[in-house]
Parts: structure tokens; C-alpha cells; sequence
């Protein structure tokens, strides 16, 4: 997967590669561009970028540079260097978990955290709960004997979204009853400073940590799911448990975010997302596309098991329009409009895993090169792998890929491999070929 030889036209030094070259701190550390004497792909599909592509990820190259000139402006007057609050302890401009974006979380207060509390007894009605508030757990229908299945929402979102309500619905028609926490932080993940949000996900997952101190939670039926900017705050969630001892029990990474997680500068696995966070972390990569190219997920493994549907890049049916993440994070729009399609597909994937009787399949595959050339059609010794919310019921490690339909629903489906086979010497032929698959009868004739 690359850039394409694009015709230059007029646009003086248009070649992304070498534009990017010249990019230092933070643009070169996340975009990851290829060279541009390649064809590009969409979902299988090669074309060649437009001089509108080119212009756009011209854009999105100076937003990188202004963002990253931003966070060298942020290290060189960090006025404080360290900051503590009651109960959350103390964060630190050097050393600390974000210290490379050269800012502190906001305060508590100003994050504000809801907790969303649904079980059995109240799956509708939800009842809410405050993180610092043992008495408003004690009052609850909270029972520290039950799983705990902890939500948490992306870049400028709140705990009521629609998806998260989706998945707390799913989760105990399956699971008959658990404590299901939609956590919310409206404020602290607002925009338009996204570095600012990114830097509370730290803070964000030491509060949902000190709450579940406070609920008596066992960290081993703690099960804690994030999209985007929340898959990092549960990995900040993980690394509060894992500092008293203790480890959560799984965390579900659904398209982590890249920007301000990538990178070689950061304070290596207290940043971001990693399998040492849980006893087992999954990852589901959806749009892990180079930043400049529209990919907002990070592309490399972060878990015990990685999954990439579809190559992991770009999602089937989606708009994949070139160029337009960074302006549209920057201007606080993802999460707001359809422009995070292949970002969100994540957590369409992870919804369905949980109602549909159909099982994500995946196989264990070094990239997606070898995977569409049909050359990882096997599963390994521990048996082929499950996308989604069953992914612990296999022993799959490493790198996953599978293909899913193109539908908007029923992503799910059985993968065929079909090889062909001509006599030698065969000369060229008419005729047409009928293949029944065994799943279910049906005939597909190929001309």
C-alpha cells in the first residue's frame, strides 16, 4: 500500500514522500508515507490519487507541521512542571505518561466524569454513579460479585452515545447480568484542542480506576472497551491496576487512536495502549491508513491479538475520501460527522460480534499483501482466530486479518478460498465455471 506516481502538474514538490522527509518531530513520527512510485488501494481497488488528493494532503502535512510546532511551543513553556489533586495523585511535564505533549490534564472537576451504571434489575433506566462517591456506589445496583463491563467513548463524544447504549443493550441480552458502566467525559474530550484531550485520557483512566478501588471491582472481571481516544484511556486504566499489583482482566481496543500515541519520543507503555495493560488486550484496527491519507487508528499491533479487517486501512462502504483527518480533527469535527466512517467501523464490527451467531473468523498473516494473495488461509496451531467480543474464546495471538461484506449490517461472513487449476497446455477457452458452497447450498457461477 502507497502513494501513486502522481502527476505533479504544477504543484512544485507535490511528492508526499519527500515533503514528509523534510517534516521533522511529530509529522514524521505518525505519518509513516510511502514512497509515491506506487499505486494506491481502497479496499482492493488501485487508482491513482487526484491533484485534489495531493493538494489535500499537502494541507494535511502543513496542519502536522503547525500541530507539531504547537507541541514544541508547549515543552519550551511549560510553566508547570508538575500537578496533584486529591485522591488522583500527581502528574508531571517530565517523565510522566503524556509529558511529550507538553501538557497537564485539567483538573478533576473540569473532566467531567459520568459513570452510567445498567444491570439486570435496571437495564433502561440507568443509575449514576460518582467516581469519588462511595455511598452513591453503595446505593446502587452495583454487585462487585458480577463482571464489570466499563465503556469508554473517543474525541468529542459523551456517555450516552448511541453505539455505547447499542452495546450495553447487547452485552446483557448476552451475558443475562453484569455491571455495565457507560463512562462519559463530555468535557475533558471536547474540542477544538485535541492534544489538550488526548492529554486527560490519562486522567480520565486514574479516576475510573480510583472508582473502581471505591466500588470494591476485582480487577480480573474488570472488562474495559474504548473507541479511539477511549481504547488509550483504557490502556491508562490498565496501567493504574497494574501499578498497585493488580491486573485487569481484558481490555478491547476498538481502532486506538494514532495522533499523540505514535511516536518515538513518548514514555513507552505508560502512553499508549499495551498488551502488558491487561491479562489479555484485543485490538480491532479499522483505519489505520497513514494520518495524511485519512487514517486515524493507530496501524501497528498494540495487544496480545491484533485484528485488520479488510487490510485495516480502509472499511468497505465507507466515503474514503483522502486527505481530510487532520484538518477535521484540528477543527474539532470527528466524532461530530460521518468522516470518521472507517474509524467507527471498529465498533460496528465489535457490536455485531456481540448479538450475531455468525463468528469473525480471522487468520494469522504477516500483512495484507500475503493475506489477499490467499497465502494465510490457515489457522495456526491455536486455532483460527474471533474478531470481536468472543476473541478470548480463542488461543489467536499476533497479527489477524479476515475479510467482511460490504454491507452496512451483517458484516459477518464465511471466507472462501477457491484455487483454479488448468490443464497444461491448455489453449484459451469459453465457458463458464458453478461453485456450491457447502455452508449453504448456493451456486455461484463464474463466466
Amino acid at each position: 500500500m502507497g502513494f501513486p506516481h502522481a502527476r505533479r502538474s504544477h504543484l512544485p514538490d507535490s511528492d508526499p514522500h519527500r515533503l514528509l522527509s523534510r517534516t521533522p518531530g511529530l509529522l514524521g513520527r505518525i505519518a509513516h508515507a510511502r514512497h509515491a512510485d506506487h499505486v494506491y488501494s481502497l479496499n482492493g481497488t488501485h487508482r491513482e490519487l487526484t491533484r485534489g488528493d495531493i493538494l489535500s494532503i499537502f494541507d494535511n502535512i502543513q496542519a502536522l507541521q503547525g500541530l507539531d510546532h504547537q507541541i514544541q511551543q508547549n515543552l519550551a513553556s511549560a510553566g508547570k512542571e508538575k500537578e496533584c489533586h486529591d485522591i488522583v495523585g500527581c502528574f508531571t511535564i517530565e517523565g510522566g505518561a503524556m509529558s511529550h505533549l507538553g501538557l497537564l490534564p485539567v483538573p478533576p472537576h473540569e473532566v467531567g466524569l459520568r459513570l452510567f451504571l445498567y444491570t439486570r434489575l435496571n437495564p433502561v433506566q440507568e443509575q449514576e454513579l460518582v467516581w469519588n462517591d462511595e455511598e452513591s456506589i453503595r446505593r446502587s445496583n452495583f454487585r462487585p460479585e458480577l463482571p464489570t463491563k466499563v465503556i469508554v467513548h473517543g474525541w468529542r463524544e459523551h456517555g450516552q452515545r448511541e453505539w455505547m447504549v447499542r452495546m450495553k443493550d447487547a452485552i446483557l441480552a448476552k451475558e443475562g447480568d453484569a455491571n455495565v458502566i457507560l463512562a462519559g467525559w463530555k468535557d475533558g474530550a471536547r474540542g477544538p484542542l485535541y492534544l489538550l484531550a488526548a492529554t486527560n485520557t490519562e486522567m480520565v483512566g486514574r479516576m475510573l480506576g480510583h472508582f473502581l478501588l471505591f466500588a470494591r471491582a476485582e480487577a480480573a472481571r474488570v472488562h474495559a472497551i474504548g473507541f479511539s481516544l477511549g481504547a488509550m484511556t483504557a490502556g491508562h486504566l490498565g496501567e493504574f491496576f497494574k501499578e498497585r499489583g493488580q491486573k485487569l482482566g481484558r481490555i478491547s481496543g476498538l481502532d486506538p487512536a494514532a495522533l499523540a500515541f505514535t511516536g518515538d519520543n513518548f514514555n513507552g507503555d505508560k502512553t499508549r495502549l499495551d498488551p502488558s495493560d491487561a491479562e489479555f488486550v484485543d485490538v480491532i484496527h479499522t483505519n489505520g491508513a497513514p494520518l495524511i491519507m485519512g487514517g486515524l487508528g493507530a496501524p501497528y499491533p498494540l495487544g496480545h491479538v491484533d485484528f485488520y479487517p479488510n487490510g485495516g486501512e480502509f472499511q468497505p462502504s465507507c466515503n474514503n475520501d483522502v486527505g481530510k483527518a487532520v484538518q477535521n480533527i484540528l477543527a474539532g469535527k470527528i466524532g461530530e460527522t460521518l468522516d470518521g466512517c472507517n474509524h467507527k467501523r471498529a465498533v460496528e464490527y465489535y457490536l455485531e460480534s456481540i448479538a450475531s451467531p455468525c463468528k469473525f473468523r480471522t487468520y494469522p498473516c504477516p500483512n495484507e499483501q500475503e493475506f489477499r494473495a490467499g497465502n494465510c488461509m490457515k489457522c495456526s496451531e491455536g486455532g483460527c482466530g474471533t474478531m470481536g467480543y468472543e476473541a478470548d474464546s480463542s488461543l489467536a495471538r499476533g497479527r489477524q486479518f479476515l475479510a467482511t461484506t460490504g454491507h452496512q449490517q451483517a458484516f459477518c461472513g464465511i471466507q472462501y478460498q477457491v484455487w483454479m487449476k488448468m490443464a497444461e497446455g491448455q489453449g484459451e477457452t469459453l465457458g463458464s465455471i458453478s461453485i456450491r458452497l457447502p455452508s449453504d447450498g448456493s451456486v455461484y457461477l463464474i463466466k
